[in-house]
């Protein structure tokens, strides 16, 4: 802004200002008033007349004002406004600003707070071409005494009216109840503007500038304040499970409280004046609703029913997908369960697994040992769904269902007597002993001589034998190429004759311990102290485990099976293989480590967590989906340095830990002998009650992990 001019106030020079501020002080008066209506009833001659006051009107500016430049040189779009306030409250009804005929497009009056919060808009219309253009409001605004306010105007084509340096520091402009800010530094600038292309709030100062924005104020209406207007536009829409509804802000002279919102014509919700949404959730599927809203001012004063937006509840039904794969398999295997749902919210488990589940996803049914029925129930807005998958669960290699399987079966066998009032089905025996092949292939459990024949031909589906059997006999112990030998298939022949003599001996399901304690070094076929020698020895394995399934009538369990805390290597090292593998054992003995704690829990807890312990066994059967087993367990004497003699908290937590695990079968090594205390209440009194009440007649699940 370069021009300049001498400052005019209401197009009056400044040197007559005073007596035109002193004509407006009168007019602003109550008491001159009174005085006036006062002569005015005496001029009637006494005459009873009730005159209704009409409210007083004012702007900062009269319409006769002209500004010093008409029209300015800029010729972007901007917008323009003015700070004022009022000492008295009351309604700005209109919107003005000075013209000049190179201003033109389409004008928008703006009144915002302080804040640059807006408080109504509005559109010129049939303007002149020049002079003062006014606009009334759609509905009066409350303004409150001694507040700040800005009202302005867009001017999308520039040219506006000015004078240069019109409020200073020292110059405020008053007419009646309004002013005009001065700049300073309470106030900031006046004469404020902002470019854009569409109304804004203007903030930026601009060499304190009156750019003749202005206002019409009255200090009450000619008639009772208009009741708020409801909002122009209402949209409702279903957004899956509830219908969303949304309206454009309704118009009020005083300040928006809330807004009511009716559903069918009665009033369901209020929310606050700057929530222009709602959501409904309490609905029926197939219904239809309407909805129209009220607009509440701060007098509480309600507005009329808005224009009504219906729309039908259609909801999505519920439903639920289950399946299982596999759908059949052995005992010890597991399947996995795959559900998916539409519209649901919950879904509750029943049948053979239980508890809440997502309402999506896959589960495993772990270790399976009978056939099982899974259940799913999901629940949403659309109603209940239900679903069911069945798993079939057959004997392992064709094994009858009442012996060991390679699966949870938690069979309970014995190496050797009895214990009172316990009934045993499976039995442990050893023929790892063998002086030569000859005596290898003819295992001494298969002689008719030997009970155990006997015994398995007794109760076939429901007798299990346990047996080691070592890769090789003794005679080979000073072979140094015996587990190429054997990698190579050379002994699959010897494999092969000891499968038929066990099946012809109708021990066809008996669960082979080959080379059992492997990690040990006193057996002949131990594994060795390489990479090489296990790559070796795992081959052996496989060719033997082959050779052997491959006879008729072999149904034969193999148990890949190590001693704990001795040589401790790595499992997935020495593991010839899942192909191979039905079961995968520990035998665990109440012996370890000197630096274990004497006993109690606290050495429990130290022989479970070693290194190639309990614990690193079960979680290894259970990477590679294989049942785990303890083929050999008890208390060890004290005799022996590492033992903790007759210790009942070792096998409480056994039980309990057998309980917790996929276990196929168990075994307590009952021996009377120098090493392994038996369950013989004169030798092992807390190991032989805490074993009957854990395993004896009347005993339960003892998990509680």
């Amino acid at each position: 802004m370069n021009e300049t001019a001498e400052p005019v106030i209401d197009g009056v020079p400044s040197s007559h200002h005073k007596k035109k501020k002193l004509t407006h002080k009168l007019l602003a008066n109550s008491k001159f008033q009174v005085l006036l209506v006062i002569i005015l009833c005496g001029l009637i001659g006494g005459s009873y007349l009730i005159i209704r006051a009409a409210s007083t009107s004012y702007s900062l500016w009269s319409n006769n004002t002209v500004p010093a430049i008409i029209t300015s040189s800029t010729s972007s779009s901007i917008e323009l406004g003015v700070k004022f306030k009022s000492q008295n409250s009351g309604y700005v009804t209109a919107i003005k600003f000075y013209k000049g005929a190179q201003n033109t497009g389409t004008h928008i009056g703006s009144l915002w707070t302080a804040g640059g919060s807006l408080l109504a808009s509005v559109t010129f219309t049939n303007e002149t071409a020049s002079g003062w253009q006014t606009a009334n409001l759609a509905q009066p605004v409350n303004i409150a005494a001694n507040v700040v306010y800005v009202a302005s105007y867009l001017a999308p084509k520039g040219h506006y009216s000015y004078n240069s340096g019109y409020f200073t520091s020292r110059h405020a402009y008053s007419n009646g109840p309004l002013t005009a800010l001065a700049s300073n530094n309470i106030n900031g600038p006046n004469g404020v503007i902002i470019n854009s292309a569409i109304p804004a709030f203007p903030t930026i100062g601009l060499g304190n500038d009156n750019f003749w924005v202005d206002i019409v104020f009255s200090t009450k209406l000619a008639s009772a304040p208009v009741a708020p207007a409801p909002p122009t536009t209402v949209i409702a829409a279903q957004n899956g499970n509830s219908i969303v509804v949304s309206w454009n802000a309704g118009i009020s002279s005083n300040p928006i409280a809330s807004y009511n919102v009716l559903r069918n014509g009665t009033k369901i919700a209020s929310v606050n004046s700057t929530t222009l949404t709602y959501t409904d959730t309490n609905l029926t599927a197939g219904d239809t609703y309407a909805y129209q809203i009220e607009t509440v001012d701060n007098t509480n004063a309600v507005s009329a029913n808005s224009v009504t937006a219906s729309v039908t509840y259609n909801v999505t039904p519920t439903t639920v997908t289950l399946s299982v794969s596999p759908t059949s398999l052995t005992v010890g295997q597991s399947a996995t369960l795959t559900w998916s749902t539409t519209n649901a919210t919950s879904c509750m488990a029943t049948g053979s697994w239980s508890g809440s589940k997502a309402i999506s996803g896959t589960a495993s049914t772990g270790a399976l040992s009978t056939t099982s029925t899974y259940a799913l129930t999901c629940t949403g807005p659309g109603g209940n769904s239900n679903a069911s998958a069945t798993v079939t669960v057959t004997a392992s290699g064709n094994r009858p269902v009442g012996i060991v399987q390679a699966g949870n079966s938690k069979t309970l066998c014995i190496s050797n007597g009895s214990v009172d009032d316990i009934t045993y089905n499976c039995l442990s025996t050893y023929t790892n002993s063998d002086p030569t092949w000859a005596d290898w292939v003819n295992p001494w459990i298969a002689s008719t001589s030997e009970p155990f024949v006997g015994w398995i031909a007794q109760s076939p589906t429901t007798h299990s034998l346990i047996d080691v059997q070592n890769l090789i006999p003794d005679s080979e112990a000073s072979n140094p190429n015996w587990t190429a030998e054997c990698a190579a298939g050379d002994y699959n022949t010897y494999a092969t004759e000891f499968a038929q003599s066990m099946v012809a001996a109708g021990l066809g399901y008996t669960v082979i311990r080959l080379e059992a304690e492997m990690n040990g070094n006193w057996n002949v076929g131990s594994l060795g102290s390489t990479q090489a020698a296990w790559t070796q020895w795992d081959q052996c394995w496989d060719q033997e485990v082959t050779a052997m399934r491959a006879v008729p009538g072999a149904h034969f369990l193999f148990d890949w099976n190590i001693n704990a805390y001795y040589q401790d290597f790595p499992l997935a090292n020495i593991y010839p293989g899942n192909a191979y593998v039905d079961i995968i054992g520990i035998d665990q003995y109440d012996a370890g480590s000197s630096s274990l704690p004497a006993s109690g829990i606290a050495r429990w807890n130290g022989l479970v967590n070693e290194a190639d312990g309990l614990n690193a066994v079960a979680a290894f059967a259970t990477a590679n989906n294989k049942p785990m087993s303890i083929p050999e367990w008890g208390t060890y004497s004290t005799a022996q340095t590492l033992g903790a003699g007759d210790d009942g908290t070792f096998v409480t937590e056994m039980a309990q830990f057998i309980d917790c695990h996929d276990v196929a079968y168990q075994s307590y090594y009952n021996a009377n002998n120098a090493d392994v205390l038996p369950l013989d209440p004169s030798v092992a009194p807390n190991t032989t009650a805490a074993y009957v009440a854990a395993f004896g007649p009347g005993s339960s699940d003892a998990c509680t992990e």
